[in-house]
Parts: C-alpha cells; sequence; structure tokens
C-alpha cells in the first residue's frame, strides 16, 4: 500500500536512482563488517549480488531467505531477524 499511495514518479525515480547506483569497483574499500541479505527469489536484487559482495569484501557474510523474494524482511521477518541476531552475536 505504501509503495502505491507513492505514486508511480516516485517508484520511477526509486528504480532509475538503484539501476544507476553501481559501486562493485569500489568493493575493496570496504572494511566495516556487513551481512548482505537476499531473498532466495529476488528479482531486484538477486542472490547472485549478495554472494560476489560477500565474495569481495572479507569482513562480509551473506544470507539467502529460503521462500522469499525482494521484501524478505517483510515476507520472512521471522528469518530476516534471526540472520540479522546472529550476525550481530558473531561480532
Amino acid at each position: 500500500e505504501i509503495m502505491y499511495d507513492s505514486g508511480p514518479a516516485m517508484l520511477k525515480r526509486d528504480l532509475r536512482t538503484c539501476d544507476a547506483f553501481d559501486v562493485r569497483d569500489r568493493l575493496d574499500e570496504l572494511s566495516t563488517p556487513m551481512l548482505a541479505i537476499t531473498g532466495e527469489s529476488d528479482g531486484l536484487t538477486p542472490p547472485w549480488y549478495h554472494e560476489h559482495v560477500a565474495d569481495e569484501v572479507s569482513s562480509a557474510e551473506q544470507v539467502t531467505i529460503a521462500d522469499a523474494a525482494h521484501f524478505s524482511m517483510i515476507e520472512r521477518s521471522e528469518q530476516f531477524n534471526e540472520a540479522i541476531d546472529a550476525f550481530l552475536r558473531s561480532r
């Protein structure tokens, strides 16, 4: 509902911004611990993208949430929160 209420102009601007934002060539500059979470059926930021981040950033971990797509934090909130909790506890 929130996305629908935001209107097509906002969605178009958001998608164009996301499409233009690509810093994969700078991942080696990152040293902060990070967790790359994706849904196994995410078509916007697919698992291979998150796996690439985890491969390129030595301090990164990658988790794929089963039976979820782009909004895994909503679709599978319990699994998403468990992944974050485990990551934070490991620090």
